[in-house]
């Protein structure tokens, strides 16, 4: 989404000054951003970090670690059911065992 922004602006023709409203649209995000939820999209698909690293045009996982990668609700969501499937497969296990 864009906001509205009033500017006022002053210039000068035939030697006499004139002011004039303009109403700019500035975005609320910047082109930036896409690639911190691009990175996350690569990690909540389960992308290998050696595959989502050549994606995103970097030599190593580092800056996907500690500036794209944010923690986004679904992904500890995902985490936990993750987690749950492993334990109820491995319960299920010991107890035919």
């Amino acid at each position: 989404m864009a906001h509205p922004v009033v500017r006022f602006h002053r210039r000068k023709r035939n030697g006499k000054e004139y002011t004039y409203r303009a109403t700019e649209w500035v975005a609320n995000i910047c082109a930036h951003q896409f690639r911190h939820g691009y990175v996350c999209m690569l990690c909540m698909s389960n992308v290998p970090e050696e595959i989502a690293i050549k994606l995103v045009g970097h030599a190593n996982t580092t800056m996907i670690r500690e500036v794209y990668l944010t923690l986004k609700p679904q992904m500890i969501i995902d985490a936990g059911n993750k987690l749950n499937t492993f334990l109820y497969k491995n319960v299920d296990q010991c107890n035919s065992d």
